[in-house]
C-alpha cells in the first residue's frame, strides 16, 4: 500500500522552509555576501582563462566541488581528486601544482621536463591513463578557500545580529513571504511613470466569490453585469462596441485613500499604480472622457489628471471631505457621472460617511469602491476565509457592515478585495460596471419612451444591438 499523502498543513510548512531559505540566500548575496562572492567569482575566472579547450576545462571543473554557505552556493577546491598522469602534466602547464595524497605518486622535473613516478620509479606510459589521487594547488584554489571561509564568518555574525524578531532582517524576511503568499510586488516609480494598460477578457466580478474578493451589488448593477456576460449590452473589456459610452461623454472622478494605514507593506503604492493604470487604460478606451484622481486623507487634497510620483501617505480617512470634493468637481461636468473610490481604512465618522454619500445619490452619480488591504498576514486571511463557520457575526462581519452601509448610502457597487495582485483589474471591472449602469438606466428610460409610442423592447434591444456593432 503507497504511503498516505502529506497532510495540507505539511505541504505548506514544507512550501514555506523552502521560500524562507530561498529569500535569505538572495538576501545574502545582495548584501552581505556579494563582494565575497565576488572575489570567489573572480578566482574561477582567472582558473579557467588558464585552461586551452574543453577537455581542460572539464578536468579542472572535476577537482572542484560546490558547497552551500548559508544556503549560498560557493565552490571550492577538492581536498583530493582522482586524476590520471596525463591530467595532472596537463593541469601543471597551467600553474597548478601537485600536493602529496598518494605516497607513491609523485611529479618530477628531469632536464626541465614532467616526468610522473610511481615508487620512485618512472611511470611507463603503459600506466599513464592509471588514476592517482592528488591534492592540487592553485593560488585560485587558496582564493577561493579564503572566500569561503569569509563567508563562513559574514553568515555567522549576520545570524547573529538579526536573531532580534525586530531587526532588519526579519522585517525583509517577513515582507518577502507576505509577497511570496499573496503575490504582492511593490510597485517602483518606472511602473507608475509607465503604467501598464489593462488588458481583460471578462470581468473578475464574475469569478469565485470568497477566493479573490466578494462584491456586493445593487440590483440595478447585478441586472448590468449580467446582460454584459451575455453581451447584450457593451463593455469596456470588448473594445469593439464602446460607441454608445463615447457618445455619452463620461466622467469619473477616483477617490484614493492615502490615509497612514495604507504605508503598511506599501499599499498606497499599489493603489497609486491601480489608479495609473487605469486612467491610462480609460483614455485609450474612450478619448472624450473626463477625469481626475483626487487624494484624501484627513481633508481631500488637490485633484490632479496624471500622476507624477507617488502620493505618500499620512493622516486619517475623512470620508466626507472627499465626497464633498468629489461632488464639487461632478456638478461643473455634463454626462454620465461617476465616482469609484479605493479605501482600506473605515471613515473618521461614519454618520457623516453616509450623510455625503446620500448626497452623491441625489445627485444622480453611481458610486462603486474598492476595499482592499485587510490582509497582510496568513493568519488574517485564514480568519477571514472562515468566516462562514461562525455561528455569529465575528469581528470581520462587523468591520465590513460599515464599509457596506455607506456603499449603499450611495447606491452603489462594493468589492472586498483579499489579494492586492489583483487591484488593478478588479478597479477596471469594477469601472466597467458603474459606468455601464449610466447605460442601463438610459436603455430602461428609452424602452419606456419607446413602449408608450408602441415600440416593443424585443425591437428597441434589436436597434441597440444592431447599433453597437456598427
Amino acid at each position: 500500500m503507497p504511503p498516505p499523502d502529506p497532510a495540507p498543513e505539511e505541504h505548506l510548512v514544507s512550501d514555506l522552509r523552502q521560500i524562507v531559505l530561498q529569500t535569505v540566500a538572495e538576501q545574502r548575496k545582495q548584501q552581505e555576501l556579494a563582494p565575497i562572492l565576488k572575489r570567489s567569482q573572480k578566482h574561477l575566472e582567472s582558473m579557467f582563462r588558464s585552461c586551452r579547450g574543453k577537455a581542460e576545462r572539464m578536468v579542472l571543473r572535476r577537482c572542484l566541488q560546490p558547497i552551500e554557505v548559508g544556503g549560498v552556493s560557493m565552490v571550492v577546491p577538492r581536498r583530493a581528486v582522482d586524476l590520471n598522469a596525463e591530467e595532472v602534466l596537463m593541469l601543471m602547464e597551467r600553474g597548478f601544482r601537485l600536493g602529496k595524497v598518494d605516497p607513491h605518486f609523485e611529479v618530477r622535473v628531469i632536464q626541465q621536463q614532467r616526468v610522473p613516478y610511481w615508487k620512485g620509479e618512472p611511470l611507463p606510459h603503459s600506466r599513464w591513463k592509471d588514476r592517482f589521487a592528488c591534492l592540487l594547488k592553485h593560488e585560485g584554489c587558496t582564493g577561493l578557500v579564503r572566500a569561503y571561509r569569509a563567508a563562513q564568518q559574514a553568515v555567522e555574525e549576520a545570524n547573529t545580529a538579526g536573531a532580534s524578531p525586530t531587526s532588519a532582517r526579519s522585517k525583509l524576511l517577513r515582507e518577502a513571504l507576505e509577497e511570496e503568499m499573496f503575490r504582492f510586488r511593490v510597485p517602483t516609480r518606472f511602473d507608475l511613470e509607465s503604467p501598464p494598460k489593462l488588458m481583460l477578457e471578462r470581468s473578475v466580478l464574475l469569478e469565485e466569490q470568497g477566493q479573490t474578493l466578494e462584491s456586493q451589488l445593487p440590483e440595478r448593477a447585478r441586472q448590468t453585469l449580467k446582460l454584459q456576460q451575455q453581451q447584450h449590452i457593451p463593455s469596456l473589456l470588448r473594445p469593439g462596441n464602446l460607441r454608445p459610452l463615447r457618445r455619452a461623454n463620461p466622467s469619473v472622478i477616483i477617490l484614493l485613500d492615502i490615509s497612514s494605514s495604507t504605508f503598511e507593506r506599501d499599499l498606497f503604492k499599489m493603489a497609486n499604480l491601480a489608479c495609473a493604470s487605469l486612467m491610462e487604460t480609460l483614455r485609450a478606451l474612450v478619448p472624450k472622457i473626463s477625469l481626475r484622481v483626487i487624494p484624501y486623507s484627513d481633508s481631500a487634497l488637490k485633484s490632479f489628471e496624471k500622476f507624477d510620483g507617488f502620493v505618500p501617505p499620512g493622516g486619517t480617512t475623512a470620508y466626507e471631505a472627499a465626497f464633498a470634493a468629489a461632488l464639487g468637481f461632478l456638478e461643473k461636468w455634463s454626462g454620465d457621472r461617476t465616482v469609484i473610490h479605493l479605501t482600506d481604512g473605515l471613515p473618521n465618522s461614519l454618520e457623516l460617511a453616509r450623510e455625503s454619500a446620500g448626497r452623491l445619490q441625489e445627485s444622480g452619480v453611481e458610486y462603486g469602491q474598492v476595499i482592499f488591504g485587510h490582509t497582510k498576514r496568513v493568519g488574517d486571511l485564514a480568519d477571514y476565509l472562515q468566516r462562514d463557520t461562525r455561528s455569529e457575526p465575528g469581528r470581520y462581519e462587523r468591520y465590513l457592515e460599515c464599509f457596506t452601509s455607506v456603499a449603499e448610502a450611495c447606491g452603489g457597487s462594493q468589492v472586498v478585495l483579499w489579494v492586492m495582485e489583483r487591484l488593478p483589474e478588479v478597479v477596471l471591472s469594477l469601472t466597467d460596471l458603474v459606468l455601464w449602469c449610466h447605460f442601463l438606466e438610459r436603455l430602461a428610460s428609452s424602452t419606456s419612451e419607446a413602449s408608450a409610442c408602441g415600440v416593443s423592447l424585443e425591437e428597441r434591444n434589436s436597434e441597440e444591438r444592431g447599433e453597437h456593432a456598427e
